[in-house]
């Protein structure tokens, strides 16, 4: 397993190389309301090469009035307009999937050299959530449509063909289940069948093996992190790819 250091290293390697920016974010997309918000204002910062400006620490200070982001916003409507377009609020599911997928391809403009980050909803998979709802004599784990909003993801994925994605959550999606079954077993098997084969960050995959899904949680706090976070991450590398990968 890398330490932090060799983390470090490989990350100077790997995206300052020359002081290039090896990714670019094109779209982001959001349901919950502060996510989205947050979102929309790292969009905004990013429009800002040679610095931030004075208003944006103002904002964070709580100076700008009643209604600071449209204080911030109005003062930059230029970088504001592409904040907009690139942080967008969106449910995903059928009413919506036209006009996000034409705006995907929008975004692409034909590219298959492109990286897709995110995840399903955690509230279904989390212990907690879990927790709250054996209290609740009508709640039905099947019934839940939130354990099947990884689809959503899948669907993207099998439309779009992103060359590599990065799908993150909760450890409580592990042992999650449906009708007996547990989850993540299902979420591998559909990744695998879109056409990608799935990596773990930190430990090694023997070749022609079925990937052990403890292998997925990372601890941060052994990656100079300084939480206790412990998620769930699966790396996809899409079939064509030929390049072989060392762990």
């Amino acid at each position: 397993m890398p330490g932090p250091e060799d983390l470090l290293k490989e990350h100077r390697l790997l995206v300052v190389p020359d002081g290039r920016k090896p990714f670019d974010i094109t779209l982001s997309v959001e349901k919950e309301n502060s996510a989205w918000r947050t979102l929309r204002l790292r969009a905004f910062t990013r429009q800002f090469k040679d610095g931030l400006p004075p208003e944006y620490y103002q904002y964070i200070a709580g100076r700008l009035g009643n209604s600071p982001e449209d204080a911030l916003f109005k003062k930059y409507p230029v970088q504001a307009e592409q904040a907009n377009k690139e942080a967008l609020q969106f449910t995903l599911g059928d009413d919506c999937n036209l006009d996000l997928d034409a705006l995907i391809k929008e975004k692409l403009n034909k590219s298959d050299n492109w990286v897709l980050i995110g995840g399903p909803p955690c509230q279904a998979y989390s212990v907690v959530g879990r927790a709250r709802n054996k209290g609740n004599s009508e709640y039905r784990a099947e019934d839940d449509h939130r354990h099947f909003l990884y689809k959503e993801y899948l669907r993207i994925i099998k439309n779009f063909r992103p060359a590599v994605f990065v799908m993150e959550n909760v450890k409580g999606i592990l042992s999650s289940r449906i009708d007996g079954d547990l989850i993540f077993h299902h979420i591998l098997d559909d990744l695998e069948q879109a056409g990608y084969r799935i990596y773990s960050l930190v430990k090694t995959r023997q070749p022609d093996s079925r990937p052990d899904p403890h292998d997925f949680i990372i601890c941060s706090e052994q990656y100079g992190i300084p939480q206790e976070r412990h998620r769930v991450i699966v790396l996809g590398v899409r079939d064509d790819i030929k390049k072989d990968l060392n762990y």
